[in-house]
């Protein structure tokens, strides 16, 4: 296996036309296997899906969490360039783990907290917080999807009851009532762990929901609501999901092809209660070595890196689901382990933090094109960096590409965006929901309690905070619209938000 050195490199973000670097079949790998190219022609051609396809039919969707207004600095919506992304899902609403009602999981930073030019002494019962400036920014770009992410690691556990008849009834309900009250275009449920005995009823619960956003739609004088999923890419995960029964409702899947803090909890869970060892791929707190966190192609050196993006897709694809519903995850977090001799050796610690301060200062960034995966490494410090590049985000999104597939999706944006506006200073908004800030710390081969949900990781909570990098240039490269561009090799660096677009 071949590693070619290269430079560190700035942020590129949104300016990658996609495009612009379209190859012929086959593209920069042959191995892709026929099968993906081909699976479903026929329903690719017939089915008219309502999936929210936009960029010239590809979907780029950010995950945008409502708790980064507490990181240091804040990231708020207002931050957001909306040109990036034809979906953002605002993440995440809890569900009442005893009635299956769905709320707010944030109400300060959701629907209170004043943003700079709000009149909260103005009369009436109004908005504020993230929702309002979500409406505004919608309203400002009409063709931006804003849908309301419920569920992630931190609350996956609150799904226990899915099974009971009533608890579905009474989140389909309530998770309506709040795209009615609040002006979100649908919903996409996260809950990472079902498992066999609820797939039934995971896909009645995509029954109830699908016919409620019809009827509301309906009574709202037409329109489409949209209705998606978070979807594993381990395969211990899949055989809890009816994958074509779901996929019959759904207008598109979100395919966590990265390090997703839902499969951390998973294999200790399952490492707790039983004597079997879980395969995982992709790399993190519960990997005895350091792996490629988020690798496009299956890595042949090592039996741990059993699974990969391309893997996880071909898997949704041979089950069922049209390529053009499926939409390819990319980390916007960098994975660091310390104590190493490089990737692939053992590890002492481990900690998540934002792919903007990667890689960390004196470490060579490697790329290795046959896996689809970058990293750093320093052998004075024995730190290894895993994380998505450009280049590795030009790989993956030219795979897209090529295979048909429906778009790429993000977690969570405000990892890789660093042009913030003037907030209000930190006492403005120290009404904190949940009490305190989350560390980006993990505990080897355990669920660590004050890490709720290792910053960084999708689905769960943080604070953004990390350390390391390079400042970051506030002025962006352009991009050759005719060839691979030639990145700049300067300055800390950051993965694209790729613009799928032609």
């Amino acid at each position: 296996m071949r590693f070619d050195s290269i430079n560190p490199i700035i942020p590129l973000i949104p300016l990658l036309g996609v495009g612009a670097l379209s190859v012929p079949r086959g593209g920069i790998h042959r191995q892709t296997p026929r099968s993906l190219l081909s699976a479903n022609q026929a329903d690719l051609q017939s089915r008219q899906v309502q999936d929210g396809l936009g960029w010239h039919g590809y979907r780029s969707v950010g995950y945008y969490p409502n708790w980064v207004i507490y990181s240091d600095p804040g990231y708020f919506v207002n931050n957001i360039t909306a040109k990036d992304f034809t979906h953002i899902i605002y993440a995440f609403a809890n569900v009442d783990p005893d009635n299956g009602n769905v709320y707010l999981s944030a109400p300060w930073a959701d629907t209170q907290y004043p943003y700079p030019g709000d009149n909260t002494e103005e009369p009436g019962n109004n908005l504020y917080g993230n929702l309002k400036q979500l409406f505004l920014l919608k309203e400002a770009n009409r063709n931006l999807k804003i849908q309301l992410g419920i569920g992630g690691a931190t609350y996956s556990a609150n799904f226990a009851k899915i099974n009971d008849a009533q608890w579905r009834q009474n989140f389909a309900d309530s998770s309506i009532a709040l795209v009615n009250n609040l002006g979100f275009d649908g919903v996409c449920l996260d809950y990472g762990i079902p498992t066999t005995d609820q797939s039934e009823a995971l896909v009645d619960l995509f029954r109830g929901l699908r016919t409620g956003l019809n009827a509301a739609a309906s009574r709202n004088g037409g329109g489409h609501y949209l209705l998606s999923w978070a979807a594993s890419c381990g395969a211990f995960n899949w055989g809890g999901q009816d994958v074509a029964g779901m996929d019959h409702y759904l207008d598109y899947w979100n395919l966590m092809a990265y390090d997703g803090q839902a499969r951390r909890l998973l294999h200790v869970i399952l490492a707790h209660f039983t004597s079997t060892q879980y395969a995982l791929q992709f790399s993190g707190s519960w990997t005895d070595t350091a792996l490629p966190a988020s690798n496009l192609y299956p890595d042949g050196m090592s039996s741990d890196v059993g699974a990969s993006g391309s893997q996880c897709v071909q898997h949704y694809v041979e089950s069922g689901v049209t390529p053009r519903k499926l939409n390819l995850g990319l980390p916007l977090y960098a994975t660091g382990f310390s104590g190493t001799q490089g990737m692939w050796t053992a590890w002492t610690d481990q900690a998540n933090f934002d792919v903007k301060l990667a890689p960390p200062a004196g470490e060579q960034l490697l790329y290795n094109q046959t896996l689809g995966a970058s990293w750093s490494y320093s052998s004075a410090t024995g730190h290894v960096t895993s994380f998505d590049t450009p280049t590795v985000a030009y790989q993956k999104a030219r795979w897209v590409m090529n295979n048909q597939v429906g778009g790429m999706m993000y977690w969570s944006i405000d990892g890789d965006y660093t042009r913030l506006q003037p907030q209000p200073a930190p006492s403005a908004i120290a009404k904190r929901d949940d009490g305190g800030v989350i560390q980006a710390r993990c505990k080897k081969g355990g669920y660590d309690d004050d890490d709720e949900v290792c910053n960084g990781g999708h689905h769960g909570g943080g604070d953004g905070a990390g350390s390391g990098g390079n400042p970051v240039p506030s002025i962006l490269p352009s991009v050759s619209a005719s060839s691979t561009p030639s990145l700049p090799l300067s300055g800390g660096s950051a993965v694209v938000l790729i613009r799928l677009r032609i």
